[in-house]
């Protein structure tokens, strides 16, 4: 069954370094992958908005596309059923802040968390 997992950008697929972007996270690139090719979609759910002019935002959509990191959405609903909402709808989601979170993130101990949930 297909998932939808939403993904935070800034110290998730990133380290922090906003306005910049951080350097990517160790193996994040290789289980965006996995989650991808499992079938799912992918949501960056992220801070960066229309608001600061859209210049953050479209630089982190470019840096994306050029580390070919995948993503169906980005701060938007991918089930129409859910679209009039300004929160997302998502059966997953990645994030450094979240409460069971490693910390420093490890993609590593997210795959195995996949794999245990049966999305991998």
């Amino acid at each position: 069954m297909s998932s939808i997992i939403a993904v935070d950008f800034d110290g998730t697929i990133v380290d922090h370094a906003f306005p910049a972007i951080g350097k990517i996270k160790p193996y994040c690139k290789e289980v965006m992958n996995l989650i991808k090719e499992a079938g799912h979609k992918i949501i960056i759910w992220t801070c960066r908005s229309e608001d600061d002019m859209g210049q953050y935002l479209e630089e982190m959509k470019e840096w994306l596309d050029e580390n070919e990191i995948p993503y169906d959405a980005i701060n938007e609903n991918v089930v129409s059923e859910f679209a009039p909402y300004p929160k997302i709808y998502y059966d997953i989601l990645i994030d450094d802040r979240s409460l069971f979170m490693s910390d420093p993130v490890n993609w590593v101990i997210i795959e195995s968390e996949l794999h245990k949930k049966g999305v991998l």
